[in-house]
């Protein structure tokens, strides 16, 4: 790690520069390795070689939780990238710090590292992050984003995240309802459908049964083509709620 390297050589140099100072000034040397050995948890008059051992122990240990640290950072980052819907982490100011591969294929390239008001074109996107930065509360609405010349509907949400007083970030997730609304629109068109569909053989049922009440049935022959128009209709009826059903039990997901 560049970090543990150049501490390394720090720590090298500081204790040169104390050897040198020790050959010059005894006093001024026990001083310095005092203020070390008081700031590692040690007391005063600690031998060096154990003040440097200690030191290169703490060093080792740190290098091992940055190590970690680093590891655990790509883990998120590689959840992050495999998360299908689009994630884009912003600071308070404005600039993207991160984007999953799902954001940086619905926006322009580069996005990381620019504003968000140069890479989102939605107004209404970009108005409901101006609200999250005043309020300093969740957002959330109903967005569309043109895509490859075709418009795409979003379940937008951005979540601010405090760390400190002067370190927040916000984070904007877009769920893709595109599917949903098609599907919702297809059901609402169906069932449109199907209440004009119902008139008709409701119609016809009423009428053919209401002439056969005010007839004296004695056409036998008359009878019985009413009676099949009546019981076709009602065939029609029965396929046609069967759809409905149909239709209900694909919503819900019962198959």
């Amino acid at each position: 790690m560049i970090v543990i390297t150049i501490v390394s050589i720090i720590l090298a140099v500081t204790f040169a520069i104390l050897f040198i100072l020790a050959r010059r000034n005894e006093r001024i040397y026990a001083k310095y390795l005092d203020k070390i050995a008081l700031s590692i948890g040690e007391e005063a008059g600690t031998p060096p070689l154990y003040i440097y051992e200690r030191l290169r122990r703490k060093l080792e240990e740190l290098e091992k939780r940055i190590t970690e640290t680093e590891r655990e950072r790509r883990n998120i980052f590689t959840i992050l990238n495999n998360i299908t819907d689009p994630i884009i982490i912003v600071r308070g100011d404005g600039v993207v710090t991160f984007a999953n591969i799902a954001a940086r294929d619905i926006t322009r390239p580069g996005i990381e590292g620019r504003r968000v008001y140069d890479i989102i074109e939605n107004y209404h996107l970009l108005e409901l992050f101006e609200k999250a930065l005043e309020t300093g509360e969740m957002q959330s609405a109903d967005v569309s984003l043109v895509v490859d010349a075709e418009t795409r509907y979003y379940d937008a949400k951005i979540v601010p995240i405090k760390f400190d007083e002067e370190s927040e970030r916000y984070i904007i997730v877009l769920h893709d309802t595109t599917k949903e609304k098609q599907l919702d629109k297809l059901r609402r068109e169906f069932i449109s459908n199907v209440s004009h569909e119902l008139r008709t053989p409701l119609t016809s049922i009423h009428g053919y049964a209401e002439a056969l009440l005010e007839d004296d049935l004695s056409n036998k022959e008359l009878v019985r083509k009413f009676l099949n128009v009546i019981e076709s209709e009602s065939a029609r009826m029965t396929r046609l709620i069967n759809d409905l059903l149909d239709l209900e039990k694909l919503e819900s997901g019962d198959t």
